[in-house]
């Protein structure tokens, strides 16, 4: 293999300068930053390491990102981090700059905090989700009119076909 075959070969850190990928030898090695081109699950990671210096400081960034996908597939996640903190710290400033309908979010944050607001983060599925409707309308005297008024009961408690 000549040295044009050696380098072309798809490395995982590399530097890159306008556009292209420069070895040692290139005189605008100093001033080119580090990438990262890595194949993982399926996808493709292309991006740019600048606060990398040295290649081993690349390598480092390029060890983390694949860390942090195995964290994110085998569900090692933090532990710490309750659903009332998250909503204070992120979501609700979030949702301050970004949504129209502030009123019907801030509606949806009430009813999440009421039923999860101690739990953590990761201990809290989709289905718990998926559930909370049922568990907090059933309990309700608007959840026996309802139920009523779908069978067809009036109040002056006539059975009728709806």
């Amino acid at each position: 293999m000549t040295n044009a075959n050696l380098f072309r070969k798809n490395m995982s850190v590399y530097k890159r300068y306008n556009g292209k990928r420069v070895s040692s030898s290139h005189p605008d090695y100093s001033k080119a930053r580090w990438w990262i081109y890595k194949r993982l699950k399926g996808k493709v990671i292309h991006q740019s390491v600048p606060e990398a210096k040295t290649k081993q400081e690349a390598e480092l960034a390029e060890r983390q990102i694949i860390k942090a996908s195995f964290d994110h597939s085998y569900n090692v996640t933090d532990t710490t981090t309750t659903l009332a903190s998250f909503i204070d710290e992120k979501y609700r400033p979030y949702v301050q700059q970004n949504n129209v309908n502030k009123g019907a979010k801030e509606l949806y944050i009430r009813l999440l905090l009421g039923h999860f607001k101690k739990q953590t983060l990761s201990s809290i599925s989709p289905q718990d989700c998926r559930k909370l409707p049922h568990q907090t309308t059933d309990s309700t005297e608007q959840a026996q009119e309802r139920k009523c008024t779908l069978i067809g009961v009036d109040q002056s408690h006539n059975v009728h076909a709806l």
